[in-house]
């Protein structure tokens, strides 16, 4: 992921969250979409089950952003990876989105 984003100079919080969603089996990614609508997780507004409902990992990540914005998007992301002991890839995604905003800041 990272070299990608070095290679076009540009990576997207989406990009990112969508990266990370997609290491995700897809039984996980029912568990982590659960937390978003389910209240489990507090201190962020829930996405209502139906727009969650069938959806991708693409989808999922639209909804998100679309609900929290994009920095709320991958807090909330990092939250919910830990509470499901998925601490490799929350490490990865905050190693990750640090460096690409901290490359927003020089730029």
């Amino acid at each position: 992921m990272w070299w990608w984003c070095r290679v076009t100079e540009q990576c997207s919080d989406h990009t990112l969250l969508l990266t990370t969603l997609e290491e995700i089996n897809p039984y996980e990614l029912r568990r982590f979409q659960s937390y978003l609508t389910s209240g489990r997780m507090l201190g962020f507004p829930l996405i209502p089950e139906s727009q969650l409902e069938n959806t991708d990992r693409q989808d999922t990540v639209v909804q998100m952003v679309k609900r929290y914005g994009p920095e709320r998007a991958v807090r909330n992301t990092l939250k919910i990876l830990r509470r499901r002991n998925l601490d490799d890839l929350a490490e990865k995604l905050e190693r990750d989105y640090t460096r690409v905003t901290t490359l927003r800041k020089l730029w």
